[in-house]
């Protein structure tokens, strides 16, 4: 069997701000979208969930719904922490332009249930104004008891 390791950078090897193409006219009351990109292994990197696949996925999913995609940030970090220079920045934008973050899957973002415990009480949860959208757990309101439960269990796995 196949082990997955995970090979720390000791320079980083992502410029954290994606240059990308978006040649979509949006209305003035758009939704705006921070995007989210993050691997961890050289394996994600060269095959499966890429940075490019995330970054193109996140892309058709703003011009398919008529989101201002604002920008996107990227890691090649684990998970485990989020002491990363794209996702504090994509925090940071999202804060400065109340736009939403959105991520291809919940664990891109974050792998520690602690850490998304912090993000529910600080940035997205009951009493926040700001939204995240991942594509494993669309529909999901963090903001209701029900939501905040889900997202939770969907965490855990």
């Amino acid at each position: 069997m196949l082990k997955r390791r995970y090979r720390p950078h000791k320079s980083t090897q992502v410029d954290h701000i994606v240059p990308f193409q978006y040649d979509v006219t949006v209305a003035e009351s758009a939704s705006s979208v921070i995007g989210y990109l993050r691997v961890s292994t050289t394996e994600q990197k060269d095959e499966g969930v890429s940075l490019d696949v995330q970054k193109e996925r996140i892309i058709a999913y703003c011009k398919m719904f008529q989101h201002n995609l604002i920008a996107i940030y990227a890691d090649d970090h684990t998970g485990r922490t989020m002491e990363r220079p794209g996702f504090q920045a994509a925090l940071a934008r999202m804060v400065e332009t109340d736009a939403i973050l959105m991520s291809v899957s919940m664990d891109r973002i974050s792998r520690s249930v602690g850490d998304w415990t912090y993000l529910l009480d600080t940035y997205f949860g009951k009493g926040r104004t700001y939204k995240m959208l991942a594509f494993d757990c669309a529909g999901m309101d963090p903001r209701t008891a029900t939501g905040r439960m889900l997202l939770m269990m969907r965490a855990v796995m």
